[in-house]
């Protein structure tokens, strides 16, 4: 009986020996008191937290995925326990809710992601939309408030991104590209200033006032001499319409202002001088005071594009060519003494990836509207600026004359440049079409008086005055074409005739502006 006892306690020993591996483990598993409710919940939170905060950080990758799964679902690859998982991490995804992020928020995060964010840096710009959407719709859709909206001659809006956010922005819907904003400005030269230790002794502007003066450039254009302009000191004026992109106009007497828009500031008056000088050898009135422009009396319109500092955009000036566009049955012809530099895009033609302001000018041709532009006083090719690489436009460079006649005779104070000779700041190359004096021209200018000014922006107003000459009284058709081809034979000279001048930098002689007294 004993060692049936004995042998019975030995079996049970061996017995708890075999199990006791298994048996511990499950005791040291065991949750110690009071924390069973709280452990599991934290761990909880931390996987949801994780998952969250990963989805936060990167909702363009989340958004990307939301719109490919819409169109085209991919087969179910995860396991129940993975769904249980993102069910913890998102409620609204497991509901079967909508998605919730936005095009603003991928914005934002794409901007709290780059070192241009953390400056608050934003990059002004040109977004193309795509004929389907509404640019305000996208702008909406974008988070942002558009500066300008254009319909017509281009479509779509200008505005401001955060410069981390463009990549972000290219995927919206609707957006069909998005360009950088480019400044422009006026092309007048600006003399570096010098140290004196004495007062400048250079002369002031004249200023006339007690009988009409004939300006050297009109003088040396002949446009005295012109039939359709007939300059006989009577009060006499063009029947035409010219829009002066610019800096405004200001009221003065010897100017007729019918009008106008403002793309910068809340009024075209001129607040620079610029646009009002433009103006003035344009259509300056034929009268018995001040000076006379090239098609006197001619209706002006005040197209704003650029700031008192004479400083603007391409948006701005998109803004004006739309204006113009709205106004296309009344305007005949544009002056932009204005520029910018290119880009490699601008040397498209229209409709063919081109820029929006190459578009606005292909537009706003293609309706009829003659447009005449400087070619820059960087004395470089004209080829790098805009909108005087455009095929569409006439551009024009500049050259000197100081007493209005050929010869080389003329002296003046105002310039170091000799007499008929190509100015020195003027852009050259094959994009120019046509020459007109540049220097030291005499025009109108704020509060009614009158001021000498040097530039490409001088030289382009003689220029669209012809235009205005020919398509109030041409006998050919009023279309830009028709301008340009009149403009390139009956009213021009060959640069290498006495008529011309010296000092052309290129190969390609533009013509010179001649308007003496056989028009056709």
């Amino acid at each position: 009986m004993l060692n049936r006892s004995i042998s019975i306690t030995m079996i049970v020993i061996i017995l708890m020996g075999a199990l006791l591996p298994d048996i511990a483990p499950a005791i040291s598993a065991a949750p110690a008191p009071h924390a069973s409710s709280q452990q599991p919940a934290h761990a909880k939170e931390r996987s949801s937290g994780k998952k969250h905060s990963k989805a936060k950080k990167h909702p363009a990758a989340k958004k990307r995925a939301s719109r490919k799964s819409a169109s085209s679902p991919e087969p179910q690859t995860t396991s129940q326990q993975d769904s249980g998982s993102e069910e913890v991490a998102s409620a609204a995804e497991s509901t079967g809710a909508p998605e919730t992020t936005t095009d603003e928020e991928v914005i934002n995060s794409q901007e709290a992601s780059t070192p241009e964010a953390v400056s608050g840096r934003k990059e002004a710009v040109i977004i193309e939309v795509a004929r389907g959407a509404t640019p305000e719709g996208v702008a909406r859709a974008l988070g942002v408030v558009p500066t300008h909206v254009y319909t017509e001659v281009f479509h779509g809006f200008a505005t401001e991104l955060p410069a981390g956010a463009v990549r972000a922005a290219e995927r919206q819907r609707g957006v069909v590209s998005i360009w950088r904003d480019l400044p422009v400005h006026a092309e007048r030269r600006r003399k570096k200033k010098k140290r004196r230790r004495h007062p400048p002794t250079t002369q002031p502007s004249p200023q006339p006032s007690t009988q009409q003066t004939l300006p050297t450039g009109v003088n040396r254009v002949d446009a005295d001499q012109n039939p359709w302009a007939a300059i006989k000191n009577d009060g006499g004026a063009i029947d035409a319409d010219v829009a002066v992109i610019d800096t405004g106009i200001a009221n003065h007497a010897d100017l007729s202002i019918a009008g106008g828009t403002a793309c910068v500031g809340t009024s075209y008056a001129d607040g620079n001088g610029h646009g009002t000088h433009v103006a003035g050898t344009i259509a300056a009135k034929d009268n018995t005071a001040g000076v006379v422009g090239v098609a006197p009396g001619t209706r002006l319109w005040a197209v704003r594009v650029l700031d008192s500092q004479g400083n603007g955009s391409e948006s701005s000036v998109i803004c004006g060519l739309e204006w113009v566009y709205d106004h296309r049955d009344t305007i005949d012809a544009i002056n932009m003494s204005l520029a910018g530099d290119g880009v490699a895009e601008d040397q498209n033609g229209c409709g063919l990836g081109t820029t929006p302001l190459h578009e606005a000018i292909c537009k706003v041709v293609d309706a009829g509207v003659t447009v005449v532009a400087a070619a820059g006083n960087g004395g470089r090719d004209a080829a790098n600026v805009v909108p005087a690489t455009y095929d569409e436009v006439i551009t024009v460079s500049a050259f000197t004359d100081f007493d209005g006649k050929p010869g080389g005779q003329g002296v003046s104070s105002c310039s170091g440049d000799g007499d008929d000779t190509f100015a020195s700041f003027s852009n050259d190359g094959p994009d120019v079409d046509i020459a007109a004096p540049g220097v030291c021209i005499v025009s109108t200018w704020l509060g009614g008086s009158y001021k000498s000014l040097s530039g490409t922006s001088m030289a382009t107003p003689h220029v669209t005055g012809a235009v205005a000459l020919y398509l109030a009284k041409g006998p050919g058709p009023r279309t830009p074409a028709g301008a340009r081809a009149w403009l390139l034979t009956h009213a021009s000279r060959p640069q290498d005739s006495s008529y011309g001048f010296t000092g052309d930098r290129d190969v390609v002689p533009e013509p010179v502006l001649y308007l003496g007294a056989d028009p056709v």
